[in-house]
């Protein structure tokens, strides 16, 4: 149907056509998959952990209990892209959209306020529909509610999801009778808060929240992991401490992502950073096309750019920021939790579980939605 239905091919021109269709799917696959890489998901959760140490509202025993566990949060931090994505089953395609969330593709507006985003699988599956009806070019098309929702992707609530859990686990945890209950408790909680940490970092990236997801409407395919992967990937072992720096001075999460804004749940807090990175779109775009895009990809086209390492100082002021900005919100989602979960002591919770492959946590929801 692309090249006509009467165009006879040839079987040079065949192979030719069939090579031309593999490069456009690697470039045009769906890579919200992919957030940062696993570079980047590590450092997000380990500043987050770093930041915990300094916040006034947080105890001592919270605050060991998590830097003991920094590395094994950040292993968890990347299990939804590694252990999740394994093979083709269920859980596999459960997985792939719970690591976006399409901006445009929602009948939303900030200045509707937090409350009037998406609280529920139903509230999102109406807003995509009302935003087919209004805005046909922004439509994410389906013949269901199940395709409609994995093309506009839902992180917010997969976040909301596993605070909620992390919370629940931590109450557990404050009423467990012996100490055999209370590190099961604690294990839970480990883990959620692990997993939480590859979520909010995907939303710390831009191309996690927009239809342009891999710079193909721009003619910019191949940025998504070029810029989460390689450019990253390239930056010297201080990149950890100046992402740091930045969020202990910046204090992004108050000055940027919830600044003038009501916050009353993880999910606000979610939806807040999704339209915090969204409005970084643009300059990413346009950091792209002035230091590292050699020519725009026109459709069939591979794209050429400049080496990731050259051109790694034009980007590490944004990148640095974003960064921040997620591990910042982690470190916050991390505190309400415990905080609302009546502030249990985790004193004398020293174990040495190390899950590393963890299972899969069904997306509850989503449930009934149709």
């Amino acid at each position: 149907a692309i090249y006509g239905a009467n165009l006879a091919i040839t079987g040079a021109s065949m192979k030719r056509n069939l090579n031309q269709i593999l490069i456009l799917a690697l470039l045009f696959q769906s890579s919200q998959v992919w957030a940062w890489g696993q570079r980047g998901h590590e450092l997000v959760t380990l500043v987050a952990s770093r930041l915990l140490q300094e916040d006034p509202r947080v105890d001592q025993s919270f605050a060991a209990a998590c830097l003991d566990k920094e590395h094994l949060l950040a292993h968890l931090a990347n299990t939804p892209d590694t252990v999740w994505r394994r093979g083709n089953g269920p859980n596999v395609q459960a997985n792939r959209p719970t690591h976006f969330v399409d901006m445009e593709y929602l009948d939303v507006t900030e200045k509707r306020g937090l409350k009037k985003l998406p609280q529920t699988g139903k509230d999102l599956i109406s807003s995509i529909r009302q935003q087919c009806k209004l805005n046909p070019k922004n439509c994410a098309e389906g013949s269901n509610a199940a395709e409609q929702l994995s093309r506009a992707g839902h992180a917010p609530l997969r976040i909301a999801q596993l605070t909620t859990i992390i919370e629940q686990s931590f109450r557990k945890l404050k009423i467990a009778k012996n100490k055999s209950e209370k590190l099961d408790h604690f294990h839970e909680a480990i883990v959620a808060m692990g997993l939480l940490s590859h979520f909010v970092g995907d939303l710390g990236n831009p191309l996690h929240t927009s239809s342009n997801y891999n710079g193909q409407l721009t003619g910019q395919s191949g940025i998504h992991s070029y810029f989460e992967t390689f450019v990253v990937n390239e930056y010297p072992l201080d990149l950890s401490h100046r992402v740091f720096l930045h969020a202990q001075k910046q204090k992004p999460y108050k000055t940027r992502v919830t600044a003038k804004k009501r916050v009353n749940s993880y999910l606000d807090s979610a939806w807040a950073l999704a339209w915090d990175s969204h409005k970084q779109l643009n300059k990413l775009l346009a950091l792209d096309k002035k230091h590292s895009l050699v020519k725009e990809a026109k459709a069939m086209e591979k794209p050429q750019r400049k080496a990731a390492k050259s051109v790694g100082p034009a980007y590490k002021t944004f990148t640095v920021a974003q960064l921040a900005t997620a591990a910042d919100t982690l470190k916050e989602l991390w505190v309400q939790a415990w905080l609302k979960a009546g502030k249990p002591s985790l004193a004398g919770l020293k174990s040495y579980h190390f899950p590393t492959e963890p299972d899969f946590v069904p997306v509850r929801y989503l449930e009934g939605v149709k």
